[in-house]
C-alpha cells in the first residue's frame, strides 16, 4: 500500500476530515480539525515488534496543540500510538537510509545513509485499529 492509499482509507473509514498539514517537506503529516489532532502516517512492508520514529518528528508533533498520533499500516493491521499517552522512547543515534536527500544530524548529506536520532515505539503499546 502507498501512503496516499493509506490516507484515503483512514479518511473514508475513521477520520472523515483528515487532511495534509500543508507542510510541503512533510509528506506523511496530516491533521483533523474536528478532532483537534495531528497524525504521522507510515506504511510498512512488514509487521515488527518496534516502530522507529525520528526524534525531530516526535518533538515537532509533541510541540503542537491537541492530540498526537503515530499510525502505521502493516501487513497484519493498522496500529496507532497516542503519543501523549505513550512513554517517550529512549533516543539513540543510528545510521539509516536517506530517503529524502536531507542532511543528517551533523548537517551533512552523506549519500545513501545518514545519522539520525531515533527512538522505537513498542507494538504492545499500540491500539490495533483494523486487521488488514
Amino acid at each position: 500500500m502507498k501512503l496516499k492509499d493509506f490516507y484515503l482509507l483512514l479518511k473514508k473509514h475513521f477520520i472523515p476530515d483528515l487532511e495534509k498539514t500543508g507542510r510541503e517537506l512533510d509528506k506523511s503529516e496530516y491533521s483533523s480539525e474536528r478532532r483537534g489532532a495531528r497524525y504521522e502516517l507510515k506504511v510498512r512492508r512488514a509487521t515488527y515488534n518496534t516502530y522507529l520514529i525520528e526524534k525531530e518528528k516526535y518533538d515537532d508533533l509533541m510541540n503542537s496543540d491537541g492530540r498526537v498520533y503515530f499510525i502505521n499500516h502493516t501487513p497484519k493491521g493498522i496500529y496507532s500510538w497516542n503519543l501523549r499517552k505513550t512513554s517517550e522512547p529512549d533516543w539513540v543515534i543510528e545510521l539509516h537510509p536517506n530517503t529524502t536527500d536531507t542532511p543528517d544530524i551533523s548537517g551533512e548529506i552523506t549519500g545513501k545513509k545518514v545519522w539520525k536520532e531515533v527512538g522505537y515505539l513498542f507494538l504492545e503499546d499500540a491500539t490495533k485499529l483494523l486487521v488488514v
